[in-house]
């Protein structure tokens, strides 16, 4: 058995930490030459659109299934050195928003149970892959005149287990 399958869901995927961008202080407080870099990342839903290919044994249906993922990540990163400066005289303080349209792949697998005529039970296993996400906040408070600031790198792919419930309607 063959088809296509299209999906959209809703998730709370966020991350969010700051870190010192020198020694000594308190975590996470602006003191002299020292600041503070904050991060903060969310992915709030993905959809995916997917070819399903299966075998049918009596009333259970065993398929594979794969195709293309998409999402929207965003992420803010902020650089806090008001304080002079991070090991500087210059005191910067900034924040960036990022948006970024993901586009991946999703492979996965699952099984289903059809009982009665209409009532169909289903789990289902999913590996969505959107690759490397990686960002960049520059800052010009260098002593070397350098490219220095805030970077943020992550891999973005998540794994779900679900399971459902459906209803096939009479003539469909």
């Amino acid at each position: 058995m063959a088809g296509i399958e299209g999906d959209w869901q809703w998730t709370h995927s966020r991350f969010s930490g700051c870190r010192q961008t020198g020694i000594g202080g308190a975590a996470c407080t602006v003191i002299a030459f020292n600041g503070v870099d904050t991060v903060g990342d969310e992915v709030r839903s993905f959809g995916t659109v997917r070819g399903r290919l299966g075998v049918a044994f009596d009333r259970v249906l065993v398929y594979a299934t794969g195709g293309a993922a998409f999402t929207d990540a965003r992420t803010s990163l902020g650089l806090d050195c008001t304080f002079l400066g991070c090991s500087s005289a210059n005191p910067i303080a900034a924040t960036v928003e990022f948006s970024t349209q993901k586009t991946g792949w999703v492979a996965g697998g699952g099984i289903e149970r059809m009982f009665g005529q209409n009532w169909i039970v289903r789990a289902e296993y999913l590996h969505a892959d959107f690759g490397n996400l990686s960002l960049f906040l520059p800052s010009l408070n260098c002593f070397d005149f350098g490219t220095c600031g805030l970077s943020w790198s992550r891999n973005l792919h998540f794994d779900i287990v679900r399971a459902g419930i459906s209803y096939k309607f009479v003539g469909f």
